[in-house]
């Protein structure tokens, strides 16, 4: 028997985010620090509600396919080189899925 289930969509990010932080100790939760970042500087700049909520989204989403230990150091180090090269590999995997945007 099939099921239809309503998972907000805020849950199933922070999921999501949780368990690609739970790779190593080294990185756990950062991308929580992210979003929570993320949605303080929203905060500050006096932005809307639902703008904050989007960059609390986005921070927890942005490391999304660093799902290696290996490949979230190498995010890190590589940030130096070419700071949004994994914003764009991560653009580009959840561009696959239209309800992130």
């Amino acid at each position: 028997m099939i099921r239809d289930y309503n998972i907000r969509q805020f849950d199933l990010i922070m999921t999501l985010s949780q368990a690609v932080d739970l790779v190593s100790p080294a990185v756990a939760n950062h991308h929580i620090r992210v979003a929570y970042i993320a949605h303080s500087i929203g905060n500050e700049l006096g932005l809307p509600t639902e703008q904050k909520n989007s960059l609390a989204l986005a921070g927890a989403l942005h490391d999304i396919v660093a799902l290696s230990l290996r490949s979230r150091l190498d995010a890190l180090e590589f940030e130096l080189k070419n700071p949004h090269g994994h914003a764009e590999l991560g653009y580009r995997f959840l561009a696959q899925y239209p309800k992130f945007f």
